[in-house]
């Protein structure tokens, strides 16, 4: 279908299919989103809303888009989801704009001719092919900077083109820097921009062109609906994680619209002996990056919260080997094998490796659903996020949340209230000391939980962040933005 680049340069498809099984009741709109929806549907007439990005596994983005398009198409606007494929070698250059973009030093050498020659000539291909999708007066939204470069392509043919960029950094330095510098008159290309913070926004950018819209979950997704206490014990003993009960192997619910026998299929566990029913559980779920730190998770766990608690820790991510634009996933997963291959007898017994399949998206979702369920605290030791959704979903589920104060991390998590942060993240201490705190005092984690729930019922669910796109969407085709940059 492709040529120009090489074989794997492709752009593919998601169908927006309903989630399965009961599905969760769902208020019809009202108020503010009946409002937007009207504005956004009768300005789009009979025009398609495209979203473009790199992966439809394995990352934040890939868990936003299949809530978000879904309840677009619900609510009657028309959205379609596409995803960019390409070569290693060009996931390679994007996996360093993604850590200079979060301004970190962990990448120092400069991008090169060669680099951006090659980014150009796959984004352009990518345009060419997403133009036999999307038409003249359709809405396009590239998601970070893996689409970034078709966006002149498709605003040449017609396309009203929206970024929106996930990544970023609170104080931009000389690495941020460099992306914008490699991105070039790409950057300038969209109609319109979206951001997760108000800091990310680069300082050339046109801020009437840009809207701050922070990510949002889905209450009805697989990943966040209501499990009972059995659905949970259910799925952790089917994949191994927990010993087996009595009775069926892994019987699955008919509300998960799923048979028996499927649940081992979806995740496998590495671990010394299972997570016994009775004992508190500290959980991360992230991607194995090394911006998430897993590793310091693990490390703190040891050294600071296993020393005085009882308390067990899940460690859970995607198989990093199904994730395409993301390398580097399989180095730090093994890192962090090795590390716990190295702990004395005692601290190793109280250690857990999840790792869920990517054939599945639907079914490892349940799973990390039940896993959040499962954890009496969850965490997000990140050196650096963009917005980190996985402690939205902790929120909701009633869970109290540690995490670094870093990125939009500290629009969710307010101090005292919503859950606890530690300014540095690389302070294991302080992360370790604030984790046993919470093991130590259940009135406290019983109060963040409650606050936990509220702010994010009332800030981090999909029908405000539909409801802002929805507004967008009209004034783009209604042309209540300025010209973009010739």
């Amino acid at each position: 279908m492709v040529i120009g680049v090489d074989s794997q340069t492709r752009v593919f498809e998601v169908p927006a299919v309903p989630y399965p099984g009961t599905p969760v009741p769902v208020p019809e709109p009202s108020g503010e989103l009946a409002e937007a929806l009207g504005a956004g549907t009768a300005a789009l007439d009979d025009h398609t809303v495209w979203h473009v990005n790199s992966t439809c596994d394995g990352g934040g983005v890939a868990e936003l888009l299949f809530g978000f398009l879904r309840r677009h198409n619900a609510l009657g606007v028309p959205t379609r989801w596409l995803v960019a494929d390409a070569a290693p070698e060009f996931f390679a250059i994007t996996k360093r704009l993604y850590f200079k973009l979060y301004g970190t030093d962990q990448d120092t050498a400069p991008l090169t001719a060669a680099e951006r020659d090659l980014y150009t000539r796959t984004t352009q291909v990518h345009a060419q092919v997403v133009l036999r999708f999307a038409r003249p007066g359709d809405i396009v939204v590239l998601h970070d900077p893996q689409t970034t470069g078709m966006a002149r392509a498709l605003t040449a043919a017609g396309v009203r083109v929206i970024w929106q960029c996930h990544l970023g950094c609170l104080d931009p330095n000389p690495w941020t820097s460099q992306v914008w510098e490699f991105l070039g008159d790409d950057l300038f290309a969209p109609d319109g921009y979206v951001f997760s913070h108000p800091r990310y926004v680069p300082g050339a950018l046109d801020r009437d062109r840009v809207r701050v819209i922070l990510p949002a979950i889905d209450p009805a997704s697989p990943k966040n609906r209501p499990l009972t206490r059995a659905q949970v014990a259910m799925m952790l003993s089917g994949i191994g994680l927990t010993a087996r009960p009595g009775g069926p192997p892994d019987g699955a619910d008919a509300g998960l619209g799923r048979s028996a026998g499927y649940l081992g299929s979806l995740a496998t566990v590495e671990q010394r002996s299972p997570l016994p029913p009775d004992k508190p559980v500290v959980l991360q779920v992230s991607r194995w990056d090394a911006l998430k730190d897993m590793a310091g998770v693990l490390a703190a766990f040891t050294d600071v919260i296993a020393p005085g608690s009882d308390a067990h820790l899940v460690l859970a991510g995607p198989d990093p080997t199904t994730i395409a634009d993301d390398p580097g996933g399989v180095a730090v997963l093994d890192g962090i094998r090795s590390a716990i291959a190295e702990l004395p007898d005692g601290p190793r017994e109280r250690i857990h490796l999840v790792c869920t399949s990517g054939d599945d998206l639907e079914g490892t979702a349940l799973i990390i659903n039940a896993l959040q369920r499962r954890a009496d605290i969850i965490t997000q030791k990140s050196i650096k996020e963009g917005f980190g959704l996985t402690v939205a979903e902790g929120m909701l589920k009633g869970k109290p949340v540690v995490a670094a104060d870093v990125g939009a991390i500290g629009e969710q998590v307010i101090d005292g209230r919503t859950g606890l942060l530690v300014a540095d993240p690389r302070d294991l201490r302080a992360f370790g000391l604030a984790v046993r705190r919470l093991l130590d005092d259940p009135g406290l984690r019983e109060r963040l939980a409650a606050g936990a729930v509220e702010h994010c019922t009332r800030r981090f669910l999909i029908d405000r962040q539909l409801t802002q796109y929805a507004r967008f969407y009209a004034e783009l085709v209604t042309s209540q933005l300025p010209a973009g940059r010739d």
